[in-house]
């Protein structure tokens, strides 16, 4: 037990400890717990100790502007970052990408604000939240280095030590196992395979450290894991090979890559592939750091957390329920009975303001969350519904506000993008980023590319019958509409909705979208083989 964590004011209840797994691109059918063909007892038995969140949501359905607002509490239209900021002309939209970077000097997250709680904080892993390898001056790979060659050996430990140093001056005291994004956007193609053991090695070195100090701690553990590159051909690499060169101290200390492999030929109705092998790889690092808890007697001290950044294949970079509906569990020994469910509307902006309110820890001067404390609500003292009433979502030109039945999707493109598809410049619709690119969302949801789209959750979960024009249904759009204006009136730049050209609602610009919607897929390696 951490020693002398006293709660404030006074509180003779310890303050717990925390480890929060955040997850990439994982859907509830990549879990056992929620139904999924996998194996996964270790986040199993972690959701079925504690809570399972059943109405779970990110705010934005990409890795960088969700983890920033998982970090920040802010939704990541409110990002101070110059390159968000000026990316884009006066008087138009913010178009939410990868472009929400977390600047420490502009903006305070979960790691300042714990570490002035007198919490150890701590950061392994993904991170893909702040400034790119090229502003940090460390983009000097090529494709082909060899990271055996000493001198490229040399640079990826130099190249490691600033992004360490990056995650730490945004409060986290303690960061290892850094990867700047996704393990296949790495320069040297020999370094593209996931190393969880790495990753479990920062792990339970900083529970080595600090698990037994006076103080409490906070560690966040990123896992790349379930993103693509191939986990089978990934449990097949150089164990020893990382993003920060050739290392020896982490093999070992997860249990063997090959019994991954093994354990699922064994299972019944398993099946051996990206997303299985994904699944249990994760879940052996899951168990391994909880395992250590036990063994330094912290577990009953500990809240344990397991989530990702946003939902995978089936809706990822869309605001469709398969892009922003996402597991959340959490154990807390003795404050949440097991066996536990919340049916609250809880969104990632909640996560900071809820970890605090667990920790005891007040929100700093100067430090403001469009989140809020949903403990209570995790805890059972309150019921669901007493919970907000909407949620507020944001992708590329895309906004959208959902309450337990209706979700309303507002698709608004900036004047020159409309300009460019009239005139032939661009000669498919554009997806909600505003580039010509394909992705499988386009044929899943058959209106990706309608101006205004109205779904009934009840009735319609996979959002594939759009009511916005159907004139039975016009008071609820208007009800939705002036919900998402509610929101939009808080940000910086406007958002139109009740604007709309007229050529998206033409069959022209229908047979554009079709033609987007219709491309092959196949061509992409990453489709072709499951890695999504």
């Amino acid at each position: 037990m951490s020693a002398g964590t006293v709660g404030p004011k006074g509180d003779d209840r310890r303050r717990p400890n925390v480890v929060c797994f955040i997850s990439d691109d994982t859907a509830f059918s990549m879990l056992g717990y929620s139904g999924g063909a996998v194996l996964t007892p270790n986040i199993d038995a972690l959701a079925r100790g504690g809570v399972q969140c059943t109405r779970y949501h990110t705010s934005t359905p990409v890795c960088t502007p969700s983890r920033y607002s998982n970090l920040t509490g802010h939704y990541a239209g409110r990002c101070p970052a110059d390159n968000f900021r000026d990316g884009f002309p006066d008087g138009e939209p913010y178009c939410i990408t990868w472009n929400t970077d977390l600047m420490p000097d502009r903006e305070q997250c979960i790691g300042q604000a714990l570490q002035r709680a007198g919490y150890v904080t701590g950061h392994v892993g993904k991170w893909h939240t702040g400034p790119s390898e090229r502003a940090l001056g460390v983009d000097f790979f090529q494709p082909d280095d060899d990271p055996c060659d000493p001198a490229i050996d040399a640079k990826l430990k130099e190249h490691q030590r600033a992004l360490v140093e990056q995650v730490r001056s945004n409060g986290f005291d303690y960061a290892a196992s850094i990867c700047w994004g996704d393990v296949d956007g790495r320069t040297i193609k020999k370094l593209h395979s996931h190393n969880l053991d790495w990753t479990a090695w920062g792990a339970l070195d900083f529970l080595d450290r600090h698990g037994r100090s006076d103080r409490p701690f906070f560690l966040y553990v990123a896992p790349t894991t379930i993103h693509g590159p191939s986990h089978v051909l990934s449990l097949v690499s150089d164990p020893h090979m990382t993003g920060a060169g050739r290392l020896e101290e982490h093999v070992g200390l997860m249990p063997p890559r090959l019994s991954v492999i093994e354990r699922i030929e064994l299972a019944d109705n398993v099946p051996l592939n990206h997303r299985t092998a994904g699944a249990l790889w994760m879940d052996d690092l899951v168990g391994t750091v909880v395992a250590r808890l036990g063994e330094l007697g912290l577990e009953d001290d500990t809240i344990v957390i397991f989530s990702t950044d946003h939902g995978a294949f089936d809706g990822k970079a869309t605001c469709y329920q398969g892009g922003v509906h996402i597991p959340f569990a959490m154990r807390w020994p003795g404050r949440i009975p097991a066996g536990s469910t919340c049916d609250a509307l809880i969104q990632h902006i909640d996560f900071l303001p809820t970890m605090l309110a667990a920790c005891g820890a007040p929100l700093p001067d100067g430090m403001a969350a469009d989140g809020k404390d949903m403990l209570p609500w995790l805890t059972g003292e309150k019921v669901e519904d007493e919970d907000r009433e909407d949620l507020f979502f944001e992708f590329g030109y895309v906004r959208a506000v959902a309450t337990r039945k209706w979700k309303y999707i507002a698709v608004r493109y900036p004047p020159r993008l409309v300009e460019d598809m009239k005139s032939g410049k661009v000669d498919e619709a554009c997806s909600y980023t505003g580039r010509s690119w394909q992705s499988a969302t386009m044929q899943r949801y058959p209106h990706y590319f309608e101006p205004d789209q109205l779904y009934d959750l009840d009735s319609d979960p996979e959002e594939q019958n759009n009511l916005a024009y159907e004139p039975g249904h016009a008071g609820v759009l208007a009800e939705m509409k002036e919900r998402l204006l509610g929101y939009l009136e808080t940000f910086e730049r406007p958002f139109d909705l009740d604007t709309v050209d007229e050529f998206l609602l033409s069959d022209r610009f229908r047979q554009m979208g079709r033609k987007a919607a219709a491309a092959d897929m196949n061509r992409f390696d990453w489709y072709r083989k499951g890695w999504y």
